[in-house]
């Protein structure tokens, strides 16, 4: 799935049948940070169309011990994945990472064989 986001988003908003998107809509809906065009990071909406109705194979992976977020790993998953993914936070105050959801097949492995975060993104 290595292409822009928007290449991504014009080709998956013409394939969305139950509710037709624009793609400048998509673009807003879809994405996290919709300023910056090479960030992947996905809003519940993005991960429900991607799931749900454009049915795209996802990869989870559930951390064994909640990771405290912290703006250096934020950053590093915008600049270092090449694909869409979401984030599942939770604990107090949402401050911690419990699930990384990734849209390609590549990195998920990778993931899965490292299964650290912090060293996955250090050796993308």
């Amino acid at each position: 799935m290595q292409k822009s986001r928007q290449s991504l988003t014009k080709q998956l908003s013409e394939l969305t049948t139950k509710s037709p998107i624009d793609c400048d809509t998509a673009i807003e809906i879809w994405w996290w940070n919709k300023y910056n065009g090479s960030s992947f990071r996905l809003t519940v909406p993005g991960l429900i169309t991607f799931t749900n109705e454009l049915a795209l194979a996802s990869y989870n992976w559930k951390l064994a011990e909640p990771l405290r977020v912290t703006p250096q790993i934020l950053l590093k998953l915008d600049r270092k994945l090449e694909s869409p993914y979401f984030i599942r936070f939770g604990g107090k105050k949402e401050m911690f990472i419990h699930e990384l959801i990734l849209f390609a097949e590549k990195e998920a492995t990778y993931l899965n064989l490292i299964d650290n975060l912090e060293k996955f993104l250090d050796n993308l």
